[in-house]
């Protein structure tokens, strides 16, 4: 967008609709991240955002350096450690990936015990999405089946809308 092109918020903004398409224009969601990133790099968000991105196109080298980033801006931060696991495990680094992804797990507890009254539907998402990604590593990578199939179970019963997905 030639306008504005130093302006954060519409950057952000039609990078985020862009990702929103069917299918989306990843090139320019991509394009559009990095100018809301020139502009404020310590947006962990837009890190994450570029990220999935940059997964999605199998650029794994790239979005593991994003969501380092991410983490290392905001580290309570439980999905970008499940986005950091689902990359390791793409990247077939099955011990790096559980420790993401346990991690993930563990701050989504903390969290949820200190703000019960807003351990909500994302919450409970963040955790089966850990929790399913385990399960991908351990039967995938690992060919430990029996507990594969407990992880994927824990996700169901976590987000039982998204039982296809596991």
């Amino acid at each position: 967008q030639r306008q504005h092109p130093r302006d954060f918020s519409i950057n952000s903004a039609l990078a985020q609709y862009l990702s929103e398409l069917k299918p989306p224009p990843r090139d320019e969601v991509i394009a559009f991240n990095r100018v809301a990133l020139a502009v404020r790099p310590q947006t962990a968000g837009i890190h994450n955002a570029l990220c999935v991105s940059l997964v999605e196109k199998g650029r794994l080298d790239e979005a593991l350096a994003c969501i380092k980033k991410a983490i290392e801006l905001e580290p309570r931060t439980a999905y970008f450690h499940s986005n950091l696991g689902n990359i390791l495990l793409l990247q077939k680094k099955a011990p790096e990936a559980l420790a993401a992804l346990d991690k993930a797990l563990e701050l989504d507890k903390t969290n949820a015990e200190l703000d019960k009254t807003n351990a909500n539907l994302r919450t409970m998402k963040t955790m089966a999405y850990a929790s399913g990604t385990r399960g991908s590593v351990l039967q995938e990578l690992l060919h430990e089946y029996d507990k594969a199939i407990d992880e994927f179970h824990k996700a169901i019963k976590l987000d039982p809308k998204e039982a296809d997905f596991w």
